[in-house]
């Protein structure tokens, strides 16, 4: 291959590394243009964004919509309440080793049921189940707390290295909370970079542009 064509190809990964690194430099210097209620709405949005990213690689890469993704990060809270409220944990870390399981086995449950459809009957399904879960978690009030949800205490990040106290401890909690998801979060851009251009990626794209010819190269 000659050298003008390969740096041809590599001019749009140096232009989106370029813009993806100008973002996470925004995203670091936010907290020093910010009080702490905004900063709380921009944690909120990345762990949304977080959510989304596994959204995307349903719906965008794969071609399969579904109603009953917000099911999932139901799970994983709930999982973590009870995990805070019979185990008495505290600990963020120990809060995603609980959730992230959790969520993985439930989303094994209803995928083994909703992937033999495609299509509206995929979505239909996905909604059915997500309705379920929702039902549950109203009507079984004294377990979940119903429409109150259940109470978690701040947790400790780090392990219990990073501690908050006096007038402005929970401003501290807050900036440094926000960098813990800021950090989550870019973990999952390059862990779901990885996956969307590994074959099992491309595999997910053929199951989206056509279904029958993937099914065929199995």
């Amino acid at each position: 291959m000659k050298p003008g064509i390969q740096s041809f190809r590599d001019r749009p990964m140096v232009r989106l590394a370029a813009a993806a690194g100008l973002i996470l430099l925004i995203l670091i210097l936010l907290p020093a243009y910010f009080e702490t209620y905004q900063m709380q709405l921009l944690t909120y949005g990345l762990i949304a964004a977080i959510a989304a990213l596994g959204f995307n690689l349903l719906l965008g890469y794969t071609g399969l919509l579904s109603f009953g993704h917000s099911a999932y990060f139901g799970v994983g809270a709930y999982s973590v309440a009870f995990a805070v409220q019979y185990l008495g944990a505290h600990s963020m870390e120990f809060y995603i080793l609980i959730g992230v399981p959790a969520v993985a086995i439930t989303s094994a449950l209803l995928g083994y049921i909703c992937v033999r459809h495609t299509q509206i009957f995929f979505g239909i399904l996905t909604l059915a189940l997500s309705q379920v879960l929702y039902s549950l978690a109203l009507k079984l009030y004294w377990v979940t707390g119903g429409s109150d949800g259940l109470r978690v205490p701040r947790p400790s990040l780090l392990m219990g290295l990073l501690t908050f106290s006096g007038p402005s401890g929970f401003r501290q909690f807050i900036t440094s909370y926000y960098y813990y998801v800021l950090a989550v979060f870019v973990v999952c851009v390059v862990f779901m970079w990885v996956i969307v251009h590994s074959p099992f990626g491309k595999a997910l794209q053929a199951i989206r542009d056509n279904e029958v010819r993937a099914r065929f190269l199995d």
